[in-house]
């Protein structure tokens, strides 16, 4: 029998939370757009996330039980492979769709404008906690320096990323703390049609589960080392070259979107 192909693959890596993985999932449901599938590739260390999906009756959901050997991104990478949708977007069991119009809004981006071969969509934080994100400037900047991603995360969590499926780029199973911002960096660099999407918004999970909450200001200076090959990353007085290249970082674009709009 031969599927139709989905619009969208929702690709789920799940680990231990039904609560958390529910609350996505009824989010999905709630969706106005309904063509997709929806891919769960559970990492957990129970049988809790596969027994619950076993009482889902819904043809769209595919479950595979999945156990990562490094770390949590190879379930992530996992679950993208598994993906037949023309557009696939990895959103973590404790993030969730914004609200009922967020798969309708890519969808109607893409017929009006064209296909792009990555979207990036708006965000809120699920406990209103705010920081300094990219929706104020502009996108260009990026493609003229898209290694500033390492030091500045303009774009937020996995869950924001949606994927042509022609994209054959994935993350590096060897990060942790820069594993988003190092693909969007090589997202950059390999594609030109990259676009934002503001009005279509997803929640980030204030959950202690995320995997960055386990990180330790070693782990993150090794993996600048890795990245960078800079010897001063080996030294605890790096990360506050990290803090530093942030900040340089921040302003340089700040003023610099300011120039380009008195230019205009």
């Amino acid at each position: 029998m031969i599927r139709i192909q989905p619009f969208f693959s929702i690709c789920i890596p799940a680990y231990n939370s039904v609560e958390l993985l529910n609350k996505l999932l009824q989010s999905i449901f709630k969706q106005t757009f309904t063509n997709f599938e929806i891919i769960i590739s559970d990492d957990s260390t129970n049988k809790e996330v596969r027994d619950f999906c076993k009482t889902l009756n819904d043809d769209r959901i595919a479950y595979y039980k999945h156990k990562s050997v490094i770390n949590p991104t190879e379930n992530w990478n996992s679950s993208i492979k598994k993906a037949r949708g023309k557009y696939r977007i990895l959103v973590h069991h404790d993030d969730y769709f914004g609200d009922d119009t967020t798969l309708d809004k890519i969808y109607s981006e893409s017929q009006k404008n064209g296909e792009s071969m990555v979207y990036f969509l708006g965000f809120r934080n699920e406990n209103n906690f705010r920081r300094f994100y990219y929706g104020k400037f502009l996108m260009k900047q990026i493609f003229w320096r898209p290694d500033d991603l390492l030091y500045v995360n303009y774009f937020s969590s996995p869950s924001c990323l949606v994927l042509n499926q022609k994209v054959d780029l994935f993350y590096n199973e060897e990060l942790k703390w820069l594993v988003d911002v190092e693909l969007y960096s090589r997202l950059f660099k390999k594609y030109s049609k990259i676009k934002l999407i503001s009005s279509a918004s997803m929640v980030i999970g204030a959950g202690n589960q995320r995997v960055t909450s386990t990180i330790s200001k070693k782990d993150i200076l090794k993996e600048f080392y890795i990245l960078k090959q800079k010897k001063i990353f080996k030294f605890e007085i790096g990360i506050y070259f990290v803090q530093l290249m942030k900040l340089k970082i921040i302003l340089l674009t700040y003023f610099n979107s300011k120039l380009s709009l008195i230019s205009r």
